[in-house]
């Protein structure tokens, strides 16, 4: 009979109840969000600051070497994700992209509910699951995007510039650091969402804020102290 350490388990029971922390974000859920979100950063600042300089005529020295730093990252933003895909686990990201494109009455009602609580704080939200509709929104656009910035890239990479390509990069920028700055508002400014910020750097949040927040994905975390990853 196979030999099972008590201890340990009655250690990980103890540490539970004491901090009160369930695992939000596995190691490979957090490694993918920064391997997009790093190299992002340097595309958006390059990009803009290319994009401002456009108008110029002529290549200076300075524009070159922007294009080479956005390319370097262009690459970064490609085979980082992928790497990771193919290294960590696999099936949570899959999970968690088919949640993404999973929507019922709920999610609508979440986006209402979101409106009314602007006038009416008292405003009940139904029960989200591990996303809410606009953390699936939000997956959706930026996977949307990401398509379209790596395709349009490419060909203007390998065909010097093709006008269509350029029109349809350039136009998705805007659009870009819009979903970006909302995103860090959400994460870094808005007080009730800002556990999820340190959830992606360490991965765990408070079961009180899970249970309000995220209650019927934190009803099926049985093992807050678990190193492995959450279910969703």
């Amino acid at each position: 009979m196979e030999h099972i350490d008590l201890s340990s388990i009655s250690t990980c029971s103890s540490r539970a109840r004491r901090t009160g922390k369930i695992r939000r974000f596995s190691a490979t859920e957090r490694l993918l969000h920064w391997s997009f979100a790093l190299p992002q950063i340097v595309l958006m600042v390059t990009g803009g600051l290319l994009l401002f300089s456009a108008s110029r005529s002529g290549e200076s020295a300075s524009k070159l070497n922007l294009t080479t730093l956005h390319r370097i990252a262009a690459v970064c933003y490609i085979l980082a994700p992928f790497l990771v895909f193919m290294s960590g686990d696999a099936k949570i990201l899959l999970r968690n992209i088919k949640l993404a494109f999973s929507w019922d009455r709920n999610d609508f009602r979440w986006f209402y509910g979101s409106f009314m609580k602007l006038f009416i704080p008292s405003t009940t939200m139904p029960a989200v699951a591990k996303f809410n509709a606009g953390q699936k929104l939000n997956m959706l656009i930026v996977m949307s995007m990401g398509v379209g910035f790596v395709v349009s890239g490419l060909i203007m990479w390998l065909s010097d510039g093709l006008l269509l390509a350029w029109f349809i990069h350039a136009s998705l920028f805007p659009f870009a650091v819009l979903t970006v700055l909302g995103h860090m508002y959400m994460a870094v400014l808005h007080r009730s969402t800002r556990p999820s910020f340190w959830a992606i750097i360490h991965g765990d949040v408070d079961r009180e804020w899970a249970d309000h927040h995220h209650p019927r994905w934190a009803g099926t975390v049985e093992e807050p102290c678990t190193d492995e990853d959450p279910q969703s």
